[in-house]
């Protein structure tokens, strides 16, 4: 990671499994993406706040859509399943 670039957080979860995921998916679209505090592991992130994802600010607005309009569905569709 380059030392000048400004980060911004457009995702943060629980679980480390969860922040890989989203890197991922965003990587896959073009966007890169970082980590902050997925080192503290799983239980300890609830008490930092929970682990970022972060991507470069000139990709923040992409970065938002992207993850409303794919994310966005998958949670809902998890929530209508807990909800059965």
């Amino acid at each position: 990671m380059k030392d000048n670039l400004k980060l911004v957080t457009v995702a943060v979860v629980d679980y480390s499994s969860q922040a890989e995921l989203i890197r991922t998916i965003l990587e896959d679209a073009g966007i890169h993406a970082y980590i902050k505090d997925g080192t503290v592991g799983n239980f300890l992130s609830v008490m930092t706040g929970g682990i970022k994802i972060q991507v470069e600010s000139a990709d923040e607005e992409a970065a938002r859509q992207f993850l409303a309009e794919n994310h966005g569905e998958e949670e809902a569709e998890d929530q209508a399943e807990s909800a059965e």
